[in-house]
């Protein structure tokens, strides 16, 4: 009995295994049943997302339409001011915000422009700028005007400064401007001459010879710039600790300490800065310059 059941069993799993590999859903040697399987996910996904090619076309549209709407914040359009006067104000906070440049530079920058907008035979038209009228201008100022290279040059720079700010190579344009000068041979006086210069009378007033044999010892020590001297600080002084701080002016108004011996600091007798401090600074209000 136990085996007429086990035979029985065993036929019944024979039965159903070749009921399944005669409709081609076993593996079976040949494997047919991958390619039912392929058939079926492929069906499966074109039914849940029949319109994704569609949709992905329409997100990329949207997203190049976004795209078309930024606004570079760094690039001027010379079409959004009416005025040059209103591109010129533009151009100014451009160069200090954006560049994170001094101002002093694009003032002088800004008068050359206005010279170039004027000029009576070919005026630069600063909200249309072509090669055409900027290379016409500065050959008639080169070869039939006489300019001087360096003036071509600083005209040059202004024009590379507005073509920047309107994203505009001019590297394109082939235009080579002149060569500067080569430098002059500076003669830097003997030491006879300089102590001629400093200790000379060059007025009866007492106060201005002092200031002027100050300002010479002081600029020949040191050697800092005039604009450097003219902002000098006394609390930027610092008599007891030997040095003092010096604003430059040509490199945006960075500090740069300076060490000094001590004759130039503190003797009494000489064109010293507490010589000037105490006793010739403190007579400015009761003395006439002239």
């Amino acid at each position: 009995m136990q085996t007429f059941q086990k035979d029985l069993i065993t036929n019944s799993n024979y039965s159903r295994s070749t009921n399944l590999h005669n409709n081609g859903l076993d593996g079976g040697r040949n494997q047919e049943w991958k390619e039912v399987l392929e058939k079926i996910c492929q069906r499966h996904v074109e039914y849940q997302n029949p319109y994704g090619k569609e949709m992905r076309n329409l997100r990329y549209v949207k997203k190049k339409l976004d795209v078309e709407k930024l606004k570079n914040p760094y690039i001027l359009d010379p079409d959004d001011y009416k005025t040059d006067q209103e591109l010129f104000e533009a151009i100014t906070h451009w160069w200090k915000t954006k560049k994170r440049k001094k101002e002093g530079t694009i003032k002088h920058r800004l008068s050359i422009a206005k010279r170039m907008s004027n000029h009576p035979v070919f005026p630069v038209n600063w909200k249309n700028i072509k090669p055409e009228q900027v290379i016409t201008y500065l050959e008639y100022r080169e070869y039939e005007e006489n300019a001087g290279k360096h003036a071509i040059i600083n005209e040059w720079k202004t024009v590379n400064t507005f073509a920047k700010a309107f994203a505009i190579d001019t590297k394109l344009w082939g235009y080579v401007p002149p060569r500067p000068p080569k430098p002059k041979v500076k003669i830097v006086p003997m030491p006879d001459t300089t102590y001629k210069l400093i200790h000379a009378h060059y007025s009866t007033n007492r106060y201005k010879n002092a200031l002027i044999g100050h300002i010479l010892t002081h600029g020949f020590i040191i050697g800092w710039r005039p604009s450097e001297i003219a902002i000098q600080k006394i609390d930027d002084i610092y008599l007891d600790d030997g040095y003092l701080i010096i604003t430059e002016t040509k490199k945006y108004d960075q500090p740069r300490q300076v060490f000094l011996e001590k004759d130039i600091l503190i003797n009494p007798r000489r064109k010293s800065l507490k010589n000037w401090i105490e006793h010739w600074r403190p007579s400015v209000p009761c003395m006439s310059i002239c």
